[in-house]
Order: C-alpha cells, then structure tokens, then sequence
C-alpha cells in the first residue's frame, strides 16, 4: 500500500511539475527529479511490484522507457564512501550501509 501511494504521489509531482514548467517557458523545459516511479521497485518484491502495476493499469516499459527521457543512477555513498554514510548527517536515514547497499543494486538494475 505505501509504495502504491508513493508511486501516485510521485506521479501527481511530476505531472504538476511539468504542466508549471512547459506554462513557464517558450522552451522545452528540463525536469531533474530527485526519485522516480520505478524506484519503488526496488523495495517490492516480484508478486507486490505486479499488484502496483495491476492497479495503476500501466506496465514496466510505459513507466521505465516512456515515461523519462533519460535516467542517471548515482550510486549510494554506502559502496565506496562509507565515511560520508549515515544517520549523523541525514537524520532521515534509516538504512544500514548493507540494505543501502543491496537497495542501490537492486535500482541500477531497474532501468535495465
């Protein structure tokens, strides 16, 4: 149910967001966003991520080849950088350096 809503919320951003940018300019705007709707997918396992897509009627490819122009994976400070990793600096932070770790695996696989 939480990434189901996440997801939804996530979307709605976006849609709002672009729908600002595109009123704001003559241009074609750029949209750099922080997470998208596929990053959930690394926090469901294969029967609850099909459940997400089932009730928002689209599949992997419309959200994953269609929905962005172009994807940047930066990989976690966790796997590498452990010394800038941790609840100290990001009291939101709730992972360990190892489910970080599994959890950024898991998304630079996503957009594969």
């Amino acid at each position: 149910v939480f990434q189901l809503s996440l997801m939804l919320t996530q979307m709605a951003f976006e849609e709002h967001f672009s729908e600002i940018a595109s009123l704001q300019s003559q241009h074609n705007p750029i949209l750099l966003i922080d997470r998208g709707v596929m990053d959930g997918r690394a926090y469901c396992d294969d029967q609850a991520w099909q459940a997400i897509l089932d009730e928002i009627g689209l599949t992997v490819v419309q959200l994953r080849d269609k929905r962005y122009n172009a994807v940047l994976h930066l990989v976690t400070a966790a796997d590498g950088a452990e010394t800038y990793y941790g609840t100290d600096s990001n009291q939101s932070r709730h992972e360990s350096i190892e489910f970080a770790r599994q959890v950024d695996k898991n998304l630079s696989l996503i957009h594969i």
